[in-house]
């Protein structure tokens, strides 16, 4: 992928860049998507020299992790949220188009993830720094050598959330923007319903992204402060009226008030 600057880029100097949405390595693209509609959730690309990739999403909403195979080889793709495996193995190529990756609840049905609220962290500091103020997503994928014998969604361990936590200006504001992994409601594929369990070969790449509340970005320096994102793109116009209104509805009150 090649960055592209974006507008807001002078509020940040070197620092804030975007993609275009899905991120690719070789023959495979990862993205997280909302369950429902099933579009993608807005990406951010953080500063050099790394250029990692941030996610924008929001609490109480659910989400699938996408992946592409863009290669007619068969390949084996396995998931990560939070460094907690899904516990299984999803067979992509080009002939399958995109597969949706969700979590094995305690019924043996497959469910979407869910973007919770962080709990308020009331411990010592030195503990909470330990913590990972941000979610993570990752995506192995493995060379496909057939399968080995054949198991079902009750034989996968249900999957339980990682350790994600707020690190940063431990606030109200802060804790009620954090957001973490959990289980979700809607369900996926229902039942016992699964495939055979995979036989990988060799490691052929490596997919990660960070995930984070809107708050987040901004203390990460990975957004601008909302009135600047407004003047510094194509909407400096509404940010002006805004102001305008402001200055107006304060003169109106002070001549209301003189007379």
């Amino acid at each position: 992928r090649t960055p592209v600057e974006n507008n807001n880029r002078h509020c940040f100097p070197d620092l804030f860049l975007t993609f275009e949405t899905m991120v690719q390595k070789g023959d495979f693209t990862v993205e997280i998507v909302n369950a429902e509609t099933k579009e993608p959730f807005r990406e951010h690309t953080g500063p050099a020299p790394n250029y990692e990739t941030y996610v924008e999403v929001e609490p109480d909403l659910e989400y699938y992790i996408k992946v592409t195979g863009l290669n007619t080889r068969k390949a084996y793709a396995l998931v990560e949220v939070d460094k907690v495996s899904v516990g299984y193995y999803k067979t992509i190529s080009s002939h399958y188009g995109p597969q949706f990756v969700g979590c094995i609840n305690s019924s043996g049905d497959t469910v979407a993830f869910l973007f919770a609220k962080t709990h308020v962290f009331t411990g010592n500091q030195d503990d909470a720094e330990k913590r990972s103020w941000t979610g993570t997503v990752k995506v192995k994928f493995y060379e496909h050598l057939g399968h080995n014998s054949s198991q079902t969604s009750s034989s996968i361990p249900s999957w339980q959330k990682g350790n994600v936590g707020a690190t940063l200006g431990v606030t109200a504001l802060n804790q009620k923007k954090g957001v973490c992994s959990e289980q979700g409601r809607t369900v996926l594929q229902s039942g016992n319903a699964w495939g055979p369990s995979g036989k990988t070969g060799a490691l052929l790449g490596t997919i990660e992204m960070k995930y984070c509340s809107t708050v987040g970005l901004i203390n990460f320096g990975l957004l601008p402060k909302p009135c600047l994102a407004l003047l510094s793109a194509e909407n400096d116009s509404e940010c002006q009226i805004k102001k305008k209104a402001k200055r107006e509805k304060v003169t109106i009150d002070l001549t209301e008030e003189n007379e």
